[in-house]
């Protein structure tokens, strides 16, 4: 999960690993770009939009198609990023912590299943 604001990070790391899953997190894009150099190949990225440092949609500008198939997007704004597409899920904030689990479950069933 890539997140800047702590209490919304714990908030879905409570909601996420309550389902059985593990999460990594990062605080920007930089920092998760350095932890997928280590070689973590999540089933999902949860990626907040506006972050310091390394925004969400340059984050994602740098990840491989099939991963960016795999994220989920938060953004409280009204309009995503010009410059993402793909097949991502969207989210906009404020949303229902079930809405987030049923997307990460979706996705991470997917992986499995391949």
């Amino acid at each position: 999960m890539v997140e800047d604001d702590p209490d919304v990070r714990q908030s879905i790391v409570d909601a996420i690993e309550d389902q059985g899953f593990h999460i990594t997190v990062a605080g920007n894009g930089l920092e998760a770009t350095a932890i997928l150099e280590q070689g973590v190949e999540p089933c999902a990225v949860i990626l907040d939009l506006m972050m310091p440092v390394m925004s969400g949609d340059q984050f994602f500008a740098r990840l491989p198609p099939d991963l960016q198939r795999r994220v989920v997007l938060m953004t409280a704004g009204q309009h995503v990023a010009s410059g993402l597409s793909g097949a991502f899920t969207l989210l906009r904030k404020p949303f229902h912590v079930e809405d987030l689990r049923r997307a990460v479950n979706a996705l991470c069933s997917q992986q499995v299943s391949h």
